[in-house]
């Protein structure tokens, strides 16, 4: 299910322009001659830490907007959109959903998702792995809190 939306994610954000140096550059220096193995994988990694950064930004973000006690008002914006047909979706998400401690999340768990259709990651799979693994653990991971 994660997959799907990772594939429709990556697909739309490749469309918009937002994967082009990422997955053009390191190719390009990897058909020249003027590069090094080493030097592609460099430009590689760091492509992948401006990915995981980002993330952190949006998760930064997230934080800020629950410290202000910014959260969406769901109410409000479908009551928006059914009875006020002066408003649009966009007017009433920028009105009661933009920038909230939800569209933060949203935002965060969008650019991993990006990231994983990018990078060509089976999150599914990934994720029952890690669930199964998880079901084997001692009562809080064995830790002491």
């Amino acid at each position: 299910m994660l997959n799907e939306f990772a594939t429709q994610i990556f697909e739309a954000n490749k469309a918009k322009g937002f994967w082009d140096e990422r997955l053009l550059l390191a190719n390009k220096m990897e058909q020249s001659d003027l590069f090094s193995e080493k030097e592609v994988a460099y430009v590689r990694a760091s492509i992948i830490s401006q990915l995981l950064v980002l993330q952190v930004s949006e998760l930064a973000e997230a934080q800020e907007a629950h410290r202000k006690g910014k959260f969406a008002n769901i109410r409000a914006y479908q009551t928006a959109l059914t009875e006020n047909k002066a408003i649009d979706n966009r007017q009433a998400f920028e009105l009661y959903i933009k920038d909230t401690f939800e569209d933060e999340i949203a935002d965060t768990i969008i650019r991993l998702l990006d990231m994983c259709g990018g990078l060509a990651i089976n999150i599914d799979w990934h994720i029952a792995q890690k669930l199964r693994y998880n079901a084997g653990r001692k009562k809080l991971h064995g830790k002491n809190y």
